[in-house]
């Protein structure tokens, strides 16, 4: 998540003090001492006078703040009443763009990417209106809208866009710069889902250092984790993910600590701790859910993972129940869930066959295998193993016809 604010050119004012101290609590970390402050600099920025930025900037601040604390509701209040203060503001110039830019954010963290892209790629029109081509403030907020299209599901359009960016970015800003940073923390990630590991895995070995010390440090570390992760590098992979959940705890921040537990409970799968990784994946739930609440499309993976796991256990009606639950997410975001939405099939096909109905088993392996054209050969060749493993519970025979039809697909598709 980016903050976005509006760079203020005021005469000292009540107000701007205020704002100024604002400011300072939010950049030390202190939100909530920063909430506070922010609102009681919001009776003073009304009373300037309406051709100033002083509103919209507090109304900015106060979206930021919202957005932070998982107020998606308010956050997007907050960003809208900035845009329409911004309105009575004459030649405000590239200004919108940072508040379409963090509206864009608050749609994007509440999982509806489509209002996001819209948001950002208006943010990004203003931007280039006013800027010259290849400006590293609009290069920041492609950066923000590449993260959004990897989302969406869309790999290699957000890769091009990212590398585009990050070109841009290097002419005006050091390699250390945060701008640099972020970006290639979003290329290094969108690298990895597309398969191409160690492009992914050379450009994090280069920035983790650099991340050292800043708030970027925790994402570093969790990612290059898992680009080890996807290598079945294990060895490599749990030191990183186990430091990025130390330092996360440490800092309080319960968002940061999903991606490293998740990541490290899905280790536990891999290396059979099959209890252990049930654990870690119910704790990441746990977040998820004071954050973001029960729809959010992030929290799907999290439960067919849960359900892969139940059904390993032998809870197979569980299991069915957590894919359920998932199926209902994945329906209200179609184009963000290919890999989920065929996972999810295999582990309900395992899981039937499990409760003794090879009917449905078959209808819904049928219906996995037809859907695979979507998925990435990277990906789904651990879709098929973790669908193989949970048959050679339930049925040896089936599990070896699924290994050989599997290993024959795999063959036949993209990288």
């Amino acid at each position: 998540m980016h903050h976005l604010c509006l760079m203020l050119q005021l005469a000292a004012s009540p107000w701007q003090t205020a704002h100024d101290n604002a400011y300072a609590l939010l950049h030390q970390g202190k939100f909530v001492e920063a909430k506070s402050a922010f609102e009681a600099a919001l009776p003073l920025a009304r009373q300037q006078p309406p051709s100033e930025t002083a509103l919209a900037s507090t109304l900015n601040s106060l979206g930021f703040v919202a957005l932070r604390d998982g107020k998606l509701t308010d956050a997007r209040r907050r960003f809208e009443e900035a845009l329409e203060a911004m309105r009575a503001v004459p030649a405000s110039g590239p200004s919108p763009a940072i508040i379409e830019a963090n509206l864009g954010q608050a749609f994007w963290q509440s999982g509806d990417f489509a209002g996001a892209e819209r948001h950002l790629k208006r943010a990004i029109t203003i931007s280039s209106a006013h800027r010259p081509v290849g400006d590293p403030a609009t290069a920041q907020l492609e950066t923000i809208l590449a993260g959004i299209i990897v989302d969406a599901g869309r790999i290699e359009e957000a890769i091009s866009i990212l590398k585009g960016a990050r070109a841009h970015l290097l002419v005006h800003l050091p390699p250390a710069d945060t701008a640099v940073i972020t970006n290639a923390l979003r290329l290094a990630r969108a690298l990895s889902f597309a398969g191409h590991l160690e492009e992914a895995r050379a450009l994090m070995v280069e920035t983790e250092p650099l991340t050292a010390g800043t708030g970027a440090h925790v994402e570093a570390l969790a990612l290059l984790g898992d680009i080890y992760r996807f290598q079945f590098d294990f060895a490599r992979a749990v030191p990183l993910l186990r430091k990025a959940l130390a330092q996360a705890r440490a800092l309080g921040d319960r968002n940061a600590q999903f991606p490293p537990l998740l990541s490290l409970a899905l280790v536990d799968i891999g290396e059979g701790r099959i209890k252990l990784a049930e654990i870690g994946i119910r704790e990441a739930l746990a977040i998820l859910d004071e954050r973001y609440g029960p729809r959010h499309p992030v929290r799907a993976n999290a439960l067919i993972h849960l359900a892969f796991v139940r059904s390993q256990q032998g809870f197979h009606q569980s299991a069915i129940g957590d894919l359920d639950e998932a199926s209902a997410i994945l329906e209200s975001y179609p184009s963000n869930t290919p890999h989920d939405w065929t996972m999810q099939l295999f582990i309900r096909a395992a899981a039937e066959l499990g409760l003794g109905n090879k009917s449905a088993h078959d209808r819904f392996a049928r219906e996995a295998y037809s859907s695979v054209d979507a998925v990435p050969g990277s990906e789904l060749a651990a879709i098929l193993q973790s669908y193989t493993l949970l048959l050679r519970k339930i049925d040896p025979k089936a599990a070896k016809s699924a290994d050989r039809q599997s290993q024959a697909l795999l063959k036949t598709l993209r990288p």
